[in-house]
């Protein structure tokens, strides 16, 4: 079994160790890093560069999602581009089943699977199905939830709903949260951060700021020299610092948002990207387990408000405390093995 990611955002990989906690003896590949590891920096970088420089432009190819597949003509590119490596790669591997975790990937499977007759499932990794995860051949596709949005042509006999898998110390008992205000910025610390715990500075709380990978913001956040303000890097015991957390400021990620949700962490979200953070969003404010920070002075205001509002809080911890019991990883995992 194959279980293919991009790296182009932490939660995909994230999914797919996941998946592979359950299935050890799966292969776990980055198909753009195998494929090659500068058409990988270069995508990434773009990728970053674009939602933080001009959000606007990727908005616009978000959106356009689905007439850009037709423009590029996909079949054409990948004939040309990675299929001759991939082939290579499927004929050595001979996989009766792989399991995708970004939309891409699941693009190149479907093109290539009539050769290959394996099995291809779809793991969605945000709170919409954009049109480029629907491929011909996927046999089935599983999604984190009935509440959101489903495009019409995607086939209701291939959809399966278990919620979003994460990693299994997600899934331990939750604990009580200590009055520490956690910033998280996703495996590449992006966001303003840094504006965010300068504004914190001015109020009595702990607060601590993940920023991943991003060194740079590590070292700007100690730079703030206040013994409140701590800055950790990237670490793999993120769920530790989740449970110490009162609160959680952060980007409303597919995934980060779902761990949050199982660790029953009521959290403010800011700096949404354009096209699929918009979608999460709208998904946690439905369902309450998020308050939306307009701009960075509106944090600390928010963070204030629930502090004070015991009711409020929660009414935002049982509401997560519900979504988190209808993730079913175990299921999910026994359907694919059962097929």
């Amino acid at each position: 079994m194959l279980i293919f990611t991009v790296g182009i955002g932490e939660g995909h990989n994230k999914v797919a160790e996941a998946i592979k906690e359950e299935i050890p003896e799966a292969k776990v590949i980055d198909i753009l890093r195998y494929i090659s590891e500068n058409v990988h920096k270069l995508i990434k970088n773009t990728y970053l560069n674009t939602i933080k420089h001009t959000p606007s432009l990727w908005r616009y190819s978000y959106q356009r999602g689905e007439k850009l597949l037709k423009d590029l003509e996909i079949e054409n590119v990948l004939s040309k581009i990675v299929a001759t490596k991939l082939k290579k790669l499927l004929e050595q591997e001979k996989p009766k089943k792989i399991i995708c975790t970004h939309a891409f990937a699941a693009a190149l499977m479907s093109y290539l699977k009539p050769k290959y007759n394996y099995k291809l499932y779809s793991i969605i990794t945000d709170y919409t199905v954009h049109p480029m995860w629907i491929q011909e051949n996927v046999d089935k596709y599983f999604l984190p939830d009935e509440d959101i949005f489903i495009p019409k042509k995607l086939e209701e006999e291939k959809i399966y709903f278990y919620g979003m898998p994460v990693r299994n110390g997600f899934y331990k008992q939750t604990k009580n949260s200590k009055n520490t205000i956690l910033i998280a910025g996703g495996g590449f610390g992006i966001g303003s951060l840094k504006d965010i715990a300068n504004e914190l500075v001015k109020e009595p709380y702990k607060v601590i700021v993940l920023t991943g990978r991003n060194e740079k913001l590590r070292k700007e956040i100690e730079s703030i020299q206040d013994e409140k303000i701590t800055a950790v890097g990237y670490t793999d015991n993120v769920v530790d610092y989740y449970d110490d957390a009162k609160i959680v400021v952060t980007k409303p990620g597919g995934v980060t948002s779902t761990e949050l949700i199982i660790r029953n962490r009521p959290t403010i979200i800011y700096d949404i990207i354009p096209g699929q953070e918009e979608y999460n969003a709208d998904y946690l404010l439905k369902w309450g387990v998020s308050l939306k920070a307009n701009k960075k002075e509106d944090i600390a205001t928010l963070i204030k408000f629930l502090l004070k509002n015991e009711i409020r809080y929660q009414q935002m911890v049982e509401a997560a405390a519900y979504l988190a019991s209808r993730n079913r990883k175990t299921e999910l995992i026994q359907e694919i093995l059962n097929d």
